[in-house]
């Protein structure tokens, strides 16, 4: 299913690296909009799980909202998701489950004094992606998730 965009940022933005006073010096965007990136992430995890059906003969449909998705690189890079995730029955739109799962990375001392505005751009958006594939992971392995998969008829 889709995944809906609700931070607040551009479709595409996944981060900053920013400078001395907080500033944001350098704009990290995706190579498609955020949503697209999550619901792919979500996909490859359900098909290294067996769970990912043909999507027109699927009985169950997963989305989300993504809440928080992002990274920051001042003193130190941070990367942070929240997505709220749901399963519904396809043919009559039933809830069946929906938590909200989180994850946070940080690496310390990422700041070099009189650094490169441009150096750490591909650490933060690795830390911004191993996140995105955490809260993906936490949400796929959650036994609760799983169970719903198994109540409807």
């Amino acid at each position: 299913g889709s995944f809906a965009d609700d931070r607040g940022e551009s479709s595409r933005w996944i981060g900053s690296i920013r400078g001395p006073l907080g500033n944001p010096l350098y704009t990290l965007e995706g190579t498609a909009p955020v949503s697209q990136l999550v619901a792919a992430a979500f996909a490859r995890g359900l098909q290294e799980r067996g769970l990912l059906a043909d999507p027109a003969g699927g009985v169950y449909l997963l989305s989300g909202r993504i809440e928080e998705l992002g990274g920051n690189r001042y003193v130190r890079s941070e990367a942070r998701a929240r997505i709220r995730v749901m399963v519904t029955e396809r043919q009559t739109g039933r809830e069946l489950f929906a938590n909200t799962y989180t994850a946070v990375n940080e690496k310390p001392g990422a700041l070099a004094v009189g650094g490169d505005a441009t150096s750490g751009i591909e650490e933060l958006r690795g830390l911004v992606a191993d996140t995105l594939h955490q809260v993906a992971a936490q949400a796929l392995d959650d036994p609760n998730l799983r169970a719903a998969l198994r109540a409807a008829p």
